[in-house]
């Protein structure tokens, strides 16, 4: 009368994810870009604390004029830094930017680290609602939808309370299959931390 021959079987193609072995590489490429930030403040504060000492410069040129060659000249050049205020301003900032830097790196190590153990307790949290629950909803469904398929055919029960009884069972496995798909959501967002 209703077409359901056979009562659903999930069980047979769904199935909770495997939890992933742990590895580093993704956060390896997130703390990659604040380390970069970093090891780039600190050259830049090497720069700068460069620029007060003096500097020497030679050179040696070769050059043809009015196409008469071998024109040759040495030239050498030195520079004393007199006004040392505006670089110690200048080093002083990027001393500034180095410490930045090493806080960014820190708080993105505390983020990935706090995201990671989120992950986990959701896993959990779906892991211990799948065993105590979501196993159990999908026999009941089975066996509920089965049982109502059963007694209307031998015709212990009339349409409505068979309706009744398939409508509970499909609930059932509605809240069996949200349950799973929780958890595997969990799993894969925990994949995606440790892979």
């Amino acid at each position: 009368l209703t077409g359901i021959e056979t009562p659903l079987e999930t069980d047979a193609v769904l199935e909770p994810l495997a939890l992933p072995e742990v590895s580093a590489s993704l956060d390896n490429v997130f703390i990659g870009v604040a380390q970069n930030r970093l090891v780039l403040e600190r050259k830049n504060l090497r720069l700068n604390k460069a620029e007060l000492f003096p500097e020497i410069t030679a050179g040696y040129f070769n050059q043809e004029i009015e196409r008469i060659p071998n024109f040759q000249g040495f030239m050498v050049g030195v520079r004393i830094p007199l006004w040392l205020r505006p670089q110690m301003g200048a080093i002083r900032q990027s001393q500034l930017q180095v410490q930045l830097a090493e806080n960014e790196l820190q708080f993105e190590r505390l983020r990935r680290n706090n995201e990671k153990l989120n992950a986990w307790a959701a896993v959990e949290s779906f892991r211990i609602q799948w065993e105590r629950y979501g196993k159990l909803a999908g026999a009941q469904a089975t066996a509920l939808q089965q049982a109502a398929r059963l007694d209307f055919e031998s015709g212990n029960t009339d349409f409505f309370r068979f309706f009744e009884s398939v409508r509970t069972a499909i609930e059932l496995q509605i809240e069996h299959l949200q349950l799973l798909n929780q958890y595997n959501q969990a799993v894969m967002t925990y994949q995606f931390y440790t892979e």
